[in-house]
């Protein structure tokens, strides 16, 4: 496969290989396949049923069409990004030894960091009384959203 460039290639980095399209040196993070294979499933799940974009043909850089991975990739490693990053933030976690409990508490402060406005934008709009009126939406995310809230003020 030939390889065509959309630009020049940049010239800002002495010895540069023209070719820009061969990965890097790749740094291996244990921590983060783990993670990553972890939310695999899920998220292909979830692209499966809501028809989420999983791969794409695209010949920008190539003479042939080419299927490079798409959004399913791009979720999958931003979000094993941000919960590894968010372990190394708790104190209590030794970096490569957190315990299956440390990993959940990390997720449910994620999930409730993520989702913050989402559940201002339900009080405002009173759809979370709705919700929990019809018994829709149990307390559990909601308790771990106030917890979110509740730490962040404490840092400011």
């Amino acid at each position: 496969v030939t390889v065509k460039f959309a630009r020049p290639a940049p010239t800002c980095a002495p010895g540069l290989d023209d070719d820009l399209c061969k990965p890097g040196p790749e740094i291996p993070d244990e921590r983060k396949a783990r993670v990553a294979a972890r939310l695999r499933p899920i998220a292909e799940s979830l692209a499966t049923n809501f028809g989420f974009q999983k791969s794409c043909v695209d010949s920008t850089f190539t003479d042939e069409p080419v299927e490079v991975p798409s959004n399913l990739a791009n979720s999958i490693e931003s979000l094993s990004h941000w919960l590894c990053n968010a372990m190394d933030a708790r104190a209590e976690a030794a970096r490569g030894f957190e315990t299956e409990a440390q990993f959940r508490a990390t997720v449910a402060d994620l999930h409730a960091r993520v989702f913050r406005n989402y559940i201002h934008w339900g009080e405002h709009t009173g759809m979370l009384d709705r919700a929990k009126a019809t018994g829709s939406l149990d307390d559990s995310w909601l308790d771990a959203g106030a917890a979110g809230a509740r730490r962040d003020r404490a840092k400011e």
